[in-house]
């Protein structure tokens, strides 16, 4: 089965995750990055106002084709209780692409459930399909390495479908 793993990360949290997931599953990787690079307080702040408003920020062109695969797994991190911005961005963008299946998998901080539900159906209406399988991350469990079995059972869920 050809997987594609595509994420945005800021802090490196959803990067961590994507890289253990692709690795798992021997999947290409695409990292969705904007076109104006963002760091610092100010970075995560207008990162945050994108979100909350639900803008959709410029991002760089895709180097890997999503209609390409027959699965395409989708993370993100979850700010202000809803999917980052550039994953807005991407999913919009490739909508149509989705040819095979998909799953979404998330980073977040101190959101709880309805912030992990509000992010995966904004995913699943912006992907135009239901996932086959998602999973959630807090940053603590990335910190401690707590991720590694939920991911395991992610790649599990999705090897299945």
């Amino acid at each position: 089965m050809k997987v594609l793993v595509a994420f945005y990360s800021m802090t490196g949290n959803t990067e961590k995750l994507a890289r253990a997931i692709a690795g798992q599953l021997g999947a290409d990787i695409e990292h969705i990055e904007l076109t104006k690079r963002r760091s610092g307080p100010l970075g995560i702040a207008r990162g945050m106002l994108d979100t909350f408003l639900q803008r959709k920020p410029a991002i760089k062109p895709r180097t890997l084709d999503p209609s390409a695969y027959e699965f395409v797994i989708i993370g993100t991190p979850v700010w202000a209780g809803s999917l980052s911005g550039p994953v807005r961005s991407y999913l919009e963008a490739n909508a149509r692409a989705f040819n095979g299946k998909v799953a979404f998998f998330y980073a977040r901080g101190g959101s709880g459930a309805d912030a992990e539900m509000k992010a995966f159906g904004q995913m699943q209406e912006l992907a135009g399909k239901p996932p086959v399988a998602t999973m959630g991350a807090k940053q603590a469990e990335i910190k401690s390495g707590e991720y590694e079995r939920k991911v395991t059972e992610f790649v599990k869920a999705v090897s299945k479908a």
